[in-house]
Parts: structure tokens; sequence; C-alpha cells
């Protein structure tokens, strides 16, 4: 979900893409290029800008995921209960120190009874600068790292597998108004060593995806995503196309209801 404006109530997002029996395969070397209903989302936000609920149904209308958000007496978000129909729930429990930065989020799933968690850690400006992630074990099981500009800007993200390897890293980049405009991704094959994946994206002034270039581990460009929107009066977007190497291959449409 983009970032929303406006006093939003509820969002309902459908959306419609191509059938692909293998997910990369290139839209080009699909037969049919039609586009098919797939799935339905529902937001609900209190009038404080809060989100509630989730609830995401498949093209049939069965629910497939729900999420409920609940928040303490200061407005922090304490607890997400995260319900599948087939698989059970699961509960972030999210704990915070004296000064309302999270410290740590626990996991609990009922269905495996099994407990993972994180541990965030932040700097004297109350930025968060590491992220350490936890197994049901007490395994470190994974490390993210968070560098900011003087601006307060997050402009890198480093992802480390259990070993210290470096699996993902994200570099922004911003303007003079301090807007994200670029974003650069790589990501690493934990198997097979030394391959590398990049993504750029570009963002317009509402950091909606504007183009996305996906480049193979040669450094030639795999796929290029280009993106279509129609807005509201509050500069939400209410439809959006994705044009990947020439063919729409998605398309969203969204209602989004306001606060009087």
């Amino acid at each position: 979900m983009s970032e929303l404006y406006g006093p939003v109530h509820t969002v309902l997002e459908l959306t419609w893409e191509v059938r692909r029996e293998i997910i990369l395969v290139l839209p080009e070397a699909l037969w049919d290029h039609k586009l098919y209903y797939t799935k339905s989302e529902f937001y609900t936000y209190n009038d404080e800008g809060d989100l509630v609920s989730e609830v995401e149904r498949d093209e049939k209308d069965e629910i497939i995921r729900q999420i409920e958000y609940t928040y303490d007496s200061d407005g922090y978000l304490a607890v997400e209960t995260i319900s599948y129909p087939n698989s059970g729930t699961t509960q972030k429990v999210h704990k915070y120190d004296q000064t309302g930065d999270r410290k740590v989020i626990q996991s609990k799933s009922e269905d495996l009874f099994k407990e993972n968690h994180t541990v965030n850690f932040y700097n004297k400006n109350g930025l968060c600068e590491k992220v350490e992630e936890y197994n049901y074990r007490g395994e470190l099981s994974g490390t993210k790292y968070y560098e900011y500009d003087d601006q307060e800007n997050l402009v890198n993200i480093k992802t480390l597998d259990s070993s210290g390897k470096k699996i993902i890293e994200i570099n922004n980049t911003f303007n003079s108004q301090n807007i994200r405009y670029k974003c650069l991704s790589n990501f690493w094959d934990p198997i097979i060593r030394g391959h590398q994946i990049k993504r750029i994206t570009y963002f317009d002034e509402h950091q909606n995806e504007t183009r996305k270039i996906y480049f193979n581990s040669e450094m030639g460009i795999e796929r290029f995503n280009v993106y279509e929107y129609e807005y509201d009066k509050y500069s939400n977007w209410t439809s959006q196309k994705t044009i990947q190497n020439g063919y729409l291959i998605l398309r969203r449409e969204r209602t989004i209801e306001y606060f009087e």
C-alpha cells in the first residue's frame, strides 16, 4: 500500500493481471495477454489515520488473509493479529521503551506453537539503526542495518543472513526537498556465490513508482516496467497500470472513502 493523503476511511483495491505458468517468465513469451481478476484487498482506517484492519480475498471472493491492528493508550501499535483460514493465526506483539522507541516485536504462530522475535536498536535521534531477527529457538536468523543522511532520510539498508553474508542492499536517493526519487536494490543469491541481481526504481512526488528496471546477473536489462496512474482530488491514485516490456501485465482499481 502506497502512502495515502487526506482523511481516508476505507480503501477497496481490486487487481487484474496476466496469467503466468512460471512467475518470472517475460511477458513477450506469453501466448495469452488477457488480464484476469485475481484478488481484492480492503483496508479500514480510524479517524486518527491508523490502519485498523486488512482483508484480502481471492478471485472467488473467499478470504485468504485478515489482519487486525490494535493500539495502546499512547497511540502506538500494540498487536497485529494475522489470520489465514487454512493455516491458523499469528500474533505480532510490539513492545516499546520509555522513549517510545520500539525495541522488540514478538511473533507467535498458534498453529505451529513457535515464537519468533526481533530486537530494534535506535540512535540518540530516535532513528532505528539495526534490527536483529531471531527464530523460535532463539538463534539469530538475520540482521538489518539502516543508515541516514544529515536530513534523517533513510539512504541505505543492508540485510545480512544468519552467517553475516550480505544478501540485500538498498540505496535511496533524495532530491533537495528530501523527496525520494530513486531506489537502487541489489540482491545476492545465497546459494550461487557472487550471483547478483540489480533493480532500479524511480518515484514521483507522491512516492508512487513510475519506472522499474530489472537487470540480470550480467547487468543486462531483463525487464522494464512503466507505471501509469489516475488520481483523485487528494492525490491518491484510483487507477494504476503496470506495463512491462511494452505489454500491459497488471491493473489495479481503488475505491477510496473519506471521513466527512
